[in-house]
């Protein structure tokens, strides 16, 4: 079944912003191969199996990616989520923050959790 254009971008905000998990396939889907193994590899997104959320080690998942010809029954339980948010700031290109609900203690590494104004504003100088 064909989707509709704007479904890949829906996905992509529910993966990347709204923190909602993609099927495995789907991910391989929106993403490609290449860029879902990378983002695998470097642990941005992570990825579990079944009911249980089994968590598949990063490089065996990133092994799943890369195989774009694999039986697609054999990945139908996994699911992908990502533990960054990426947000879209001009052209293609995109930055990577922390997630907003990561807690920090004080005089230690506080996340970036969003871009604002003055980050686009820094941006258009560049």
């Amino acid at each position: 079944a064909q989707r509709h254009p704007s479904g890949l971008l829906v996905d992509l905000v529910r993966l990347f912003l709204l923190r909602r998990s993609l099927a495995f396939d789907r991910a391989l889907e929106v993403l490609g191969p290449e860029t879902c193994h990378f983002l695998l590899r470097c642990r941005a997104l992570t990825c579990c199996r079944g009911t249980s959320a089994e968590m598949i080690d990063p490089l065996d998942a990133a092994h799943l990616a890369a195989q774009t010809h694999q039986d697609s029954a054999s990945s139908g339980e996994i699911w992908l989520f990502a533990n960054i948010a990426l947000w879209p700031a001009m052209g293609d290109l995109f930055i990577a923050t922390d997630c907003d609900e990561q807690a920090y203690e004080e005089g230690r590494f506080e996340p970036v959790m969003y871009l604002s104004v003055d980050s686009f504003a820094l941006l258009a100088i560049i």
